[in-house]
Protein backbone atom coordinates (compact mmCIF):
# COMPACT_ATOMS: atom_id res chain seq x y z
CA UNK A 1 0.00 0.00 0.00
CA UNK A 2 2.90 2.43 -0.73
CA UNK A 3 1.15 4.45 -2.66
CA UNK A 4 -1.72 6.88 -1.40
CA UNK A 5 -4.98 6.11 -3.70
CA UNK A 6 -8.10 5.78 -1.27
CA UNK A 7 -7.21 8.48 1.29
CA UNK A 8 -9.08 10.28 3.55
CA UNK A 9 -9.33 14.32 3.57
CA UNK A 10 -9.72 16.37 6.74
CA UNK A 11 -13.46 16.36 6.68
CA UNK A 12 -13.48 12.10 6.42
CA UNK A 13 -16.41 10.86 7.87
CA UNK A 14 -16.91 7.58 8.52
CA UNK A 15 -20.24 7.24 8.27
CA UNK A 16 -20.52 8.69 5.03
CA UNK A 17 -17.86 6.98 3.20
CA UNK A 18 -16.80 4.75 0.76
CA UNK A 19 -14.81 1.21 1.59
CA UNK A 20 -12.97 -1.48 -0.47
CA UNK A 21 -14.56 -4.32 0.33
CA UNK A 22 -14.86 -8.80 -0.80
CA UNK A 23 -18.15 -9.97 -1.17
CA UNK A 24 -18.59 -12.54 1.62
CA UNK A 25 -21.83 -15.23 1.51
CA UNK A 26 -24.63 -14.20 -1.31
CA UNK A 27 -28.17 -15.04 0.05
CA UNK A 28 -31.07 -16.08 -2.63
CA UNK A 29 -33.65 -13.43 -2.26
CA UNK A 30 -37.32 -15.32 -2.71
CA UNK A 31 -39.20 -15.11 -5.80
CA UNK A 32 -36.46 -13.58 -7.91
CA UNK A 33 -33.93 -15.75 -10.16
CA UNK A 34 -30.91 -13.27 -10.86
CA UNK A 35 -31.04 -11.10 -7.35
CA UNK A 36 -29.52 -12.14 -3.79
CA UNK A 37 -28.41 -10.58 -0.69
CA UNK A 38 -25.37 -9.91 1.05
CA UNK A 39 -24.11 -7.92 4.16
CA UNK A 40 -21.71 -4.87 3.53
CA UNK A 41 -19.94 -3.82 6.97
CA UNK A 42 -23.42 -4.79 8.87
CA UNK A 43 -25.14 -3.35 6.12
CA UNK A 44 -27.77 -5.27 3.74
CA UNK A 45 -27.68 -4.52 -0.02
CA UNK A 46 -29.15 -6.33 -2.89
CA UNK A 47 -27.19 -7.06 -6.11
CA UNK A 48 -27.51 -9.03 -9.36
CA UNK A 49 -26.18 -12.87 -9.20
CA UNK A 50 -24.88 -12.24 -12.94
CA UNK A 51 -23.14 -9.27 -11.77
CA UNK A 52 -22.03 -9.77 -8.46
CA UNK A 53 -20.02 -13.21 -6.97
CA UNK A 54 -18.71 -14.37 -4.03
CA UNK A 55 -15.00 -13.17 -3.03
CA UNK A 56 -15.38 -10.26 -5.80
CA UNK A 57 -13.26 -7.07 -4.51
CA UNK A 58 -15.11 -4.32 -5.29
CA UNK A 59 -16.34 -0.45 -4.06
CA UNK A 60 -18.84 0.30 -1.21
CA UNK A 61 -20.84 4.08 -1.22
CA UNK A 62 -22.86 4.12 2.33
CA UNK A 63 -26.38 5.26 2.34
CA UNK A 64 -27.34 8.90 2.14
CA UNK A 65 -23.90 9.80 0.44
CA UNK A 66 -23.28 11.90 -3.00
CA UNK A 67 -20.61 10.52 -5.52
CA UNK A 68 -18.60 12.49 -7.23
CA UNK A 69 -20.27 13.67 -10.53
CA UNK A 70 -17.33 12.43 -13.02
CA UNK A 71 -17.82 9.22 -11.87
CA UNK A 72 -21.64 9.13 -12.15
CA UNK A 73 -21.34 10.52 -15.90
CA UNK A 74 -18.97 8.57 -17.18
CA UNK A 75 -20.51 5.83 -16.27
CA UNK A 76 -24.05 6.64 -16.98
CA UNK A 77 -25.57 6.49 -14.04
CA UNK A 78 -27.71 9.69 -14.25
CA UNK A 79 -31.61 8.95 -14.29
CA UNK A 80 -33.26 9.66 -17.78
CA UNK A 81 -34.73 12.24 -16.51
CA UNK A 82 -30.96 13.89 -15.67
CA UNK A 83 -29.56 12.12 -18.88
CA UNK A 84 -27.91 15.35 -20.21
CA UNK A 85 -25.33 15.16 -16.89
CA UNK A 86 -24.29 11.38 -18.68
CA UNK A 87 -21.23 11.10 -20.99
CA UNK A 88 -23.68 9.15 -23.50
CA UNK A 89 -27.10 11.68 -23.20
CA UNK A 90 -26.72 11.75 -27.79
CA UNK A 91 -26.97 8.22 -28.22
CA UNK A 92 -29.92 8.39 -25.52
CA UNK A 93 -31.81 11.09 -26.97
CA UNK A 94 -31.55 10.11 -30.55
CA UNK A 95 -33.30 6.61 -28.82
CA UNK A 96 -35.56 9.26 -27.12
CA UNK A 97 -35.87 11.62 -30.25
CA UNK A 98 -39.72 10.10 -31.68
CA UNK A 99 -40.87 10.61 -28.13
CA UNK A 100 -39.59 13.75 -27.80
CA UNK A 101 -41.10 15.25 -31.18
CA UNK A 102 -44.48 13.87 -29.19
CA UNK A 103 -43.87 16.16 -25.96
CA UNK A 104 -45.15 19.47 -27.04
CA UNK A 105 -48.29 17.65 -27.83
CA UNK A 106 -48.57 15.98 -24.63
CA UNK A 107 -47.69 18.78 -22.59
CA UNK A 108 -50.61 20.46 -24.61
CA UNK A 109 -53.05 18.02 -24.03
CA UNK A 110 -51.85 17.60 -20.02
CA UNK A 111 -52.66 21.34 -19.97
CA UNK A 112 -55.81 21.07 -21.32
CA UNK A 113 -56.56 18.59 -18.67
CA UNK A 114 -55.39 20.49 -16.24
CA UNK A 115 -57.41 23.47 -16.91
CA UNK A 116 -60.79 21.27 -17.31
CA UNK A 117 -59.96 19.70 -13.72
CA UNK A 118 -59.52 23.65 -12.21
CA UNK A 119 -62.86 24.33 -13.52
CA UNK A 120 -64.46 21.17 -11.98
CA UNK A 121 -62.63 22.01 -8.64
CA UNK A 122 -63.89 25.73 -9.01
CA UNK A 123 -67.28 24.29 -9.27
CA UNK A 124 -67.65 22.16 -7.07
CA UNK A 125 -66.72 24.56 -4.46
CA UNK A 126 -69.15 26.68 -5.37
CA UNK A 127 -71.98 24.24 -5.42
CA UNK A 128 -70.61 23.32 -1.92
CA UNK A 129 -70.91 26.59 -0.41
CA UNK A 130 -74.03 27.17 -1.91
CA UNK A 131 -75.45 24.19 -0.18
CA UNK A 132 -73.91 25.14 3.18
CA UNK A 133 -75.80 28.29 2.52
CA UNK A 134 -78.84 26.27 1.90
CA UNK A 135 -78.26 24.26 5.30
CA UNK A 136 -77.79 27.14 7.08
CA UNK A 137 -81.14 29.29 5.66
CA UNK A 138 -83.04 26.18 5.90
CA UNK A 139 -82.07 25.82 9.70
CA UNK A 140 -83.25 29.41 10.31
CA UNK A 141 -86.32 28.64 8.23
CA UNK A 142 -87.62 26.46 10.96
CA UNK A 143 -87.19 28.93 13.66
CA UNK A 144 -89.38 31.86 11.64
CA UNK A 145 -93.38 32.33 11.21
CA UNK A 146 -94.27 30.80 7.64
CA UNK A 147 -96.78 33.74 7.61
CA UNK A 148 -94.28 36.71 8.16
CA UNK A 149 -92.30 38.30 5.30
CA UNK A 150 -88.88 37.20 6.55
CA UNK A 151 -89.94 33.94 5.88
CA UNK A 152 -90.85 34.47 2.43
CA UNK A 153 -87.40 36.38 2.03
CA UNK A 154 -85.81 33.87 3.19
CA UNK A 155 -87.61 30.95 0.84
CA UNK A 156 -86.62 32.90 -1.96
CA UNK A 157 -82.80 33.06 -1.21
CA UNK A 158 -82.87 29.33 -0.60
CA UNK A 159 -84.65 28.41 -4.16
CA UNK A 160 -82.08 31.28 -5.73
CA UNK A 161 -79.22 29.63 -4.42
CA UNK A 162 -80.22 25.92 -5.01
CA UNK A 163 -81.30 26.69 -8.91
CA UNK A 164 -77.51 28.32 -8.85
CA UNK A 165 -76.29 24.95 -6.98
CA UNK A 166 -77.76 22.87 -9.63
CA UNK A 167 -76.57 25.34 -13.03
CA UNK A 168 -72.81 24.94 -10.79
CA UNK A 169 -73.37 20.92 -10.54
CA UNK A 170 -74.60 20.64 -14.29
CA UNK A 171 -71.69 22.36 -15.58
CA UNK A 172 -69.39 20.04 -13.25
CA UNK A 173 -71.28 16.74 -15.12
CA UNK A 174 -70.00 18.23 -18.28
CA UNK A 175 -66.67 19.35 -17.40
CA UNK A 176 -66.28 16.11 -16.07
CA UNK A 177 -67.20 14.32 -19.69
CA UNK A 178 -64.37 16.77 -21.21
CA UNK A 179 -61.82 15.91 -18.43
CA UNK A 180 -62.38 12.27 -19.17
CA UNK A 181 -61.83 12.47 -22.61
CA UNK A 182 -58.50 14.65 -22.40
CA UNK A 183 -56.96 12.63 -19.47
CA UNK A 184 -57.47 9.41 -22.28
CA UNK A 185 -55.68 11.57 -24.27
CA UNK A 186 -52.58 12.18 -22.61
CA UNK A 187 -52.60 8.69 -21.64
CA UNK A 188 -52.41 7.43 -25.23
CA UNK A 189 -49.97 9.43 -26.03
CA UNK A 190 -47.50 8.83 -23.07
CA UNK A 191 -48.33 4.81 -23.47
CA UNK A 192 -47.73 5.60 -27.17
CA UNK A 193 -43.91 6.53 -26.05
CA UNK A 194 -43.62 4.12 -23.14
CA UNK A 195 -41.75 1.36 -25.54
CA UNK A 196 -39.29 4.17 -26.44
CA UNK A 197 -38.30 5.39 -23.05
CA UNK A 198 -38.05 2.20 -21.40
CA UNK A 199 -35.50 1.35 -24.70
CA UNK A 200 -33.63 4.99 -23.44
CA UNK A 201 -33.70 4.26 -19.92
CA UNK A 202 -31.53 0.84 -20.28
CA UNK A 203 -28.98 3.25 -21.25
CA UNK A 204 -29.24 5.61 -18.02
CA UNK A 205 -28.49 4.83 -14.39
CA UNK A 206 -31.01 5.96 -11.14
CA UNK A 207 -29.17 8.81 -9.92
CA UNK A 208 -31.13 11.89 -9.03
CA UNK A 209 -28.86 14.99 -10.32
CA UNK A 210 -27.24 15.60 -6.74
CA UNK A 211 -25.87 12.16 -6.74
CA UNK A 212 -27.17 10.17 -3.67
CA UNK A 213 -26.87 7.04 -2.65
CA UNK A 214 -30.33 6.15 -0.96
CA UNK A 215 -31.93 3.05 0.23
CA UNK A 216 -34.29 1.56 -2.27
CA UNK A 217 -36.08 -1.75 -2.06
CA UNK A 218 -35.92 -4.81 -4.46
CA UNK A 219 -38.48 -7.98 -4.16
CA UNK A 220 -39.43 -6.31 -1.08
CA UNK A 221 -35.77 -6.67 0.46
CA UNK A 222 -34.36 -3.19 1.48
CA UNK A 223 -30.89 -2.49 0.18
CA UNK A 224 -28.70 0.62 1.67
CA UNK A 225 -25.71 2.02 -0.34
CA UNK A 226 -24.21 1.53 -3.83
CA UNK A 227 -21.66 -1.84 -5.21
CA UNK A 228 -19.58 -0.47 -8.08
CA UNK A 229 -16.77 -2.71 -9.39
CA UNK A 230 -13.45 -2.21 -10.51
CA UNK A 231 -14.30 -1.21 -14.53
CA UNK A 232 -16.66 1.14 -13.09
CA UNK A 233 -13.70 2.82 -11.23
CA UNK A 234 -11.61 2.76 -13.97
CA UNK A 235 -13.68 5.21 -15.93
CA UNK A 236 -13.32 7.39 -13.46
CA UNK A 237 -9.77 7.23 -13.00
CA UNK A 238 -7.84 4.37 -15.84
CA UNK A 239 -4.62 4.49 -13.39
CA UNK A 240 -6.39 2.15 -10.63
CA UNK A 241 -5.71 -1.30 -10.97
CA UNK A 242 -6.52 -4.79 -9.81
CA UNK A 243 -3.56 -4.96 -7.08
CA UNK A 244 -4.01 -1.38 -5.97
CA UNK A 245 -7.88 -2.71 -4.86
CA UNK A 246 -6.45 -6.33 -3.80
CA UNK A 247 -4.02 -3.75 -0.97
CA UNK A 248 -6.82 -1.48 -0.15
CA UNK A 249 -9.52 -3.93 1.29
CA UNK A 250 -11.24 -3.02 4.41
CA UNK A 251 -10.24 0.16 4.46
CA UNK A 252 -12.39 3.53 4.04
CA UNK A 253 -11.80 6.88 2.25
CA UNK A 254 -13.37 9.61 0.84
CA UNK A 255 -10.62 10.79 -1.79
CA UNK A 256 -9.46 8.76 -4.62
CA UNK A 257 -5.72 9.87 -5.63
CA UNK A 258 -6.39 13.77 -4.67
CA UNK A 259 -10.01 13.80 -5.61
CA UNK A 260 -12.61 13.80 -3.59
CA UNK A 261 -14.94 10.92 -4.45
CA UNK A 262 -17.80 10.97 -1.66
CA UNK A 263 -19.30 13.09 0.82
CA UNK A 264 -22.42 13.97 3.05
CA UNK A 265 -25.63 13.94 1.22
CA UNK A 266 -27.39 17.23 2.10
CA UNK A 267 -30.62 18.20 0.93
CA UNK A 268 -30.44 21.22 -1.14
CA UNK A 269 -31.63 24.49 0.16
CA UNK A 270 -35.08 25.22 -1.47
CA UNK A 271 -35.62 28.90 -2.96
CA UNK A 272 -38.20 30.55 -1.21
CA UNK A 273 -40.57 32.36 -3.55
CA UNK A 274 -43.61 34.07 -3.53
CA UNK A 275 -46.60 31.75 -1.75
CA UNK A 276 -49.87 31.24 -3.72
CA UNK A 277 -52.91 32.80 -1.50
CA UNK A 278 -54.87 29.90 -0.62
CA UNK A 279 -56.97 30.44 2.84
CA UNK A 280 -57.42 26.85 2.34
CA UNK A 281 -53.65 25.97 2.81
CA UNK A 282 -52.93 25.41 6.15
CA UNK A 283 -49.00 26.21 4.74
CA UNK A 284 -47.92 29.15 2.93
CA UNK A 285 -44.39 29.80 3.40
CA UNK A 286 -41.14 27.63 4.37
CA UNK A 287 -37.76 29.62 5.68
CA UNK A 288 -34.62 27.97 5.90
CA UNK A 289 -32.34 29.46 8.37
CA UNK A 290 -28.94 28.34 10.01
CA UNK A 291 -28.65 28.60 13.69
CA UNK A 292 -25.66 26.37 13.96
CA UNK A 293 -22.76 28.30 16.61
CA UNK A 294 -19.56 27.17 14.63
CA UNK A 295 -16.98 25.12 16.95
CA UNK A 296 -19.89 24.98 19.50
CA UNK A 297 -22.47 21.81 17.86
CA UNK A 298 -21.73 19.14 15.48
CA UNK A 299 -24.20 17.32 13.40
CA UNK A 300 -25.36 13.94 14.56
CA UNK A 301 -23.20 12.63 11.71
CA UNK A 302 -20.68 12.51 13.62
CA UNK A 303 -21.00 9.79 15.89
CA UNK A 304 -19.96 6.04 14.44
CA UNK A 305 -22.18 3.56 12.99
CA UNK A 306 -22.03 0.92 15.43
CA UNK A 307 -21.80 -2.28 12.82
CA UNK A 308 -18.16 -0.63 11.96
CA UNK A 309 -17.26 -0.42 15.11
CA UNK A 310 -18.74 -3.33 16.91
CA UNK A 311 -15.30 -4.35 17.66
CA UNK A 312 -14.27 -1.66 19.87
CA UNK A 313 -16.73 -2.78 22.50
CA UNK A 314 -15.83 -4.59 25.93
CA UNK A 315 -17.86 -7.30 27.66
CA UNK A 316 -17.75 -5.25 30.46
CA UNK A 317 -19.21 -1.54 28.88
CA UNK A 318 -22.25 -0.75 29.22
CA UNK A 319 -23.87 0.67 26.05
CA UNK A 320 -27.61 1.91 25.33
CA UNK A 321 -29.13 2.22 22.34
CA UNK A 322 -31.84 3.92 20.87
CA UNK A 323 -34.07 4.77 17.62
CA UNK A 324 -33.27 8.11 16.04
CA UNK A 325 -36.60 8.56 14.56
CA UNK A 326 -37.13 12.27 14.47
CA UNK A 327 -35.80 15.64 14.12
CA UNK A 328 -35.69 18.54 16.68
CA UNK A 329 -38.42 21.24 17.64
CA UNK A 330 -37.40 24.47 19.11
CA UNK A 331 -37.17 24.76 22.74
CA UNK A 332 -39.82 27.42 23.06
CA UNK A 333 -42.18 25.55 20.98
CA UNK A 334 -45.49 25.03 22.78
CA UNK A 335 -47.21 22.06 23.39
CA UNK A 336 -50.49 20.70 25.27
CA UNK A 337 -50.28 18.61 28.40
CA UNK A 338 -53.02 16.69 30.03
CA UNK A 339 -52.00 17.62 33.34
CA UNK A 340 -50.55 21.49 33.12
CA UNK A 341 -52.53 22.51 30.13
CA UNK A 342 -49.91 24.57 27.78
CA UNK A 343 -46.54 24.66 28.25
CA UNK A 344 -43.15 25.54 26.15
CA UNK A 345 -40.64 22.31 25.47
CA UNK A 346 -38.10 24.49 27.49
CA UNK A 347 -40.16 24.14 30.63
CA UNK A 348 -40.84 20.46 30.69
CA UNK A 349 -37.60 19.47 29.36
CA UNK A 350 -35.56 22.10 32.04
CA UNK A 351 -37.93 21.30 35.01
CA UNK A 352 -38.40 17.51 33.94
CA UNK A 353 -41.76 17.77 34.28
CA UNK A 354 -43.65 14.13 34.37
CA UNK A 355 -46.90 14.52 31.83
CA UNK A 356 -48.88 13.62 29.22
CA UNK A 357 -48.40 15.54 25.94
CA UNK A 358 -51.12 16.03 22.87
CA UNK A 359 -50.24 13.84 19.93
CA UNK A 360 -52.30 12.04 17.22
CA UNK A 361 -52.93 8.58 16.58
CA UNK A 362 -52.50 8.45 12.61
CA UNK A 363 -54.33 4.74 12.80
CA UNK A 364 -57.62 6.56 14.85
CA UNK A 365 -57.22 9.70 13.24
CA UNK A 366 -57.91 11.51 16.45
CA UNK A 367 -55.96 13.30 19.51
CA UNK A 368 -54.61 11.36 22.02
CA UNK A 369 -52.27 12.06 25.23
CA UNK A 370 -48.54 9.73 25.61
CA UNK A 371 -46.37 9.89 28.36
CA UNK A 372 -43.00 11.43 28.00
CA UNK A 373 -40.36 8.87 27.85
CA UNK A 374 -37.14 10.83 28.03
CA UNK A 375 -36.10 14.24 28.46
CA UNK A 376 -33.31 15.95 26.43
CA UNK A 377 -32.36 18.90 24.50
CA UNK A 378 -30.06 18.80 21.84
CA UNK A 379 -28.20 22.01 20.26
CA UNK A 380 -28.71 20.94 16.86
CA UNK A 381 -29.58 17.77 14.98
CA UNK A 382 -29.56 19.66 11.54
CA UNK A 383 -30.61 22.75 9.75
CA UNK A 384 -33.76 25.15 10.36
CA UNK A 385 -36.94 25.40 8.84
CA UNK A 386 -39.30 28.27 10.03
CA UNK A 387 -43.01 27.39 8.75
CA UNK A 388 -44.99 29.71 8.78
CA UNK A 389 -48.96 29.12 8.36
CA UNK A 390 -51.43 31.21 6.49
CA UNK A 391 -53.07 32.26 10.18
CA UNK A 392 -49.39 33.85 10.85
CA UNK A 393 -48.20 31.27 13.19
CA UNK A 394 -45.12 30.21 13.08
CA UNK A 395 -42.75 26.20 13.62
CA UNK A 396 -39.46 26.31 14.08
CA UNK A 397 -38.15 22.69 12.83
CA UNK A 398 -35.08 20.80 11.76
CA UNK A 399 -35.14 19.67 8.20
CA UNK A 400 -35.05 15.88 9.66
CA UNK A 401 -38.22 15.96 11.22
CA UNK A 402 -40.86 14.29 9.51
CA UNK A 403 -44.83 15.87 9.87
CA UNK A 404 -47.99 14.68 9.20
CA UNK A 405 -50.22 15.27 6.22
CA UNK A 406 -53.52 14.37 6.51
CA UNK A 407 -54.44 14.59 2.90
CA UNK A 408 -51.62 12.30 1.87
CA UNK A 409 -52.26 10.00 5.10
CA UNK A 410 -48.30 9.77 5.35
CA UNK A 411 -45.29 11.79 7.34
CA UNK A 412 -43.03 14.23 5.62
CA UNK A 413 -39.31 15.01 6.06
CA UNK A 414 -39.73 19.10 6.50
CA UNK A 415 -36.90 19.71 4.13
CA UNK A 416 -38.84 17.82 1.50
CA UNK A 417 -41.99 20.01 1.38
CA UNK A 418 -42.91 21.91 -1.57
CA UNK A 419 -44.48 24.35 0.49
CA UNK A 420 -48.76 24.15 -0.54
CA UNK A 421 -49.42 21.13 1.60
CA UNK A 422 -51.73 20.57 3.94
CA UNK A 423 -50.39 20.27 7.82
CA UNK A 424 -51.51 18.57 10.59
CA UNK A 425 -51.92 21.22 13.53
CA UNK A 426 -53.23 22.03 16.71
Amino acid sequence: MGNNIFTKSDDFKSEYSCAVVKIEELTPIEGSDFLAKTNILGTQIVVRKDQVKEADIMIYAANETQLNEKFLSVNNLYEIGCRELNANVEEVNAIMKPYLDTKPQIDEARNKAKNIKNIIESNTKTVNKLNKDIKRLTKKLESLDSNSEEYIIVTQEINSKKEKSDEYYKKSLEKTTEYTAAKAEVEKLVKAGEPIVAEAKKLTGFFNKYGRVRCITLKGEPSFGFLFALPELQRFDNTITEDDLNDYVGNEFDTINGILFVKVYIPPVKKEGTPRSNKNKAQSKIKRFNRMIDGEFFFHYDTGQLEKNITLLKPEDKVLISNKLHGCVERSTIVNTLEYGDKTISEIVDNKIECHIKAYDTVTESAIYVPIDNFYMIPNDGEWYEIELEDGRKITITGNNPIWLPTLKAYRRVDELNGDEYVLVE
